[in-house]
C-alpha cells in the first residue's frame, strides 16, 4: 500500500514543538513619577510662557508640587518600594519643578518690587499736592 514506514527519530532527538515565547516584562514607571515629569512641565511652561494677563500663570503653581513628588518618588525608589523605571522620569520631574519653584520665586520677588516702587510714586505724588489735593504753591 504506501511503502516502507518512516525512519525512526534519533536517540537524543525530539520531534519539534510549538515555539517557546518567553515573557520579559519589566514594571514600568509608577503614576508618580509620570505625574511628576507631568507637572515639572507644567510649571515651566507656566512660568516661561505666559504674558502679563494671562492665567497661563496659574501653571506656574505646578512647580513646587512637581520638585515634592519628584523627591518622594525617588525616595520611595532607593527604598524598593517604587519600580526603578521610573526614575528618570521623577529626576527630570524633581529638577524642572526646582527651576520653576526658582523662576516662580523671582517673579513673586519682582511683583513685590514693583508694588513697593508703584506705592511709593503713589505717596510721593500725595505728598506734593498737599492736604486738600491741590498744588503746593510756592
Amino acid at each position: 500500500m504506501g511503502g516502507p514506514p518512516p525512519p525512526p527519530w534519533p536517540p537524543n532527538a525530539f520531534p519539534p514543538g510549538p515555539p517557546q515565547v518567553f515573557s520579559t516584562q519589566v514594571p514600568g514607571a509608577s503614576g508618580q513619577a509620570i505625574a511628576a515629569l507631568v507637572l515639572g512641565i507644567a510649571g515651566l511652561v507656566g512660568n516661561l510662557g505666559g504674558c502679563c494677563c494671562c492665567l497661563i500663570y496659574a501653571l506656574g503653581l505646578c512647580g513646587p508640587v512637581a520638585w515634592l513628588l519628584g523627591h518622594y518618588e525617588l525616595r520611595a525608589i532607593r527604598a524598593g518600594v517604587a519600580p526603578r523605571a521610573g526614575e528618570g522620569l521623577a529626576n527630570a520631574g524633581r529638577v524642572m519643578g526646582i527651576v520653576s519653584s526658582s523662576l516662580l520665586a523671582l517673579q513673586l520677588l519682582a511683583l513685590l518690587v514693583w508694588i513697593g516702587v508703584a506705592g511709593f510714586s503713589v505717596v510721593m505724588d500725595s505728598l506734593k499736592q498737599g492736604p486738600k489735593g491741590l498744588p503746593i504753591s510756592r
